[in-house]
């Protein structure tokens, strides 16, 4: 999926599905669920976040991909 983004030029959704993995979503699931479930959340934090950044991941590919289709350069090919 990143490899599709880059191909499309999608500099802002690869840059947020870049930074979701380790910044924006698996360090608040540390934390969250470390207070929800002790040591097993610890453990359980890392297939949450790389499941919630795929998904985010899948968005943006879907949302650049609809642009993508859109623009006026695709309708004069």
């Amino acid at each position: 999926m990143i490899n599709a983004l880059q191909a499309m030029g999608a500099s802002f959704a690869l840059f947020i599905s870049n930074i979701s993995r380790q910044g924006l979503v698996y360090i608040p699931c540390l934390f969250i669920f470390n207070a929800l479930f002790g040591l097993y959340g610890l453990v359980w934090a890392q297939p949450i976040a790389d499941l919630t950044s795929f998904v985010i991941c899948l968005i943006l590919y879907f949302v650049s991909l609809n642009k993508l289709q859109n623009s006026p350069k695709a309708k004069m090919a």
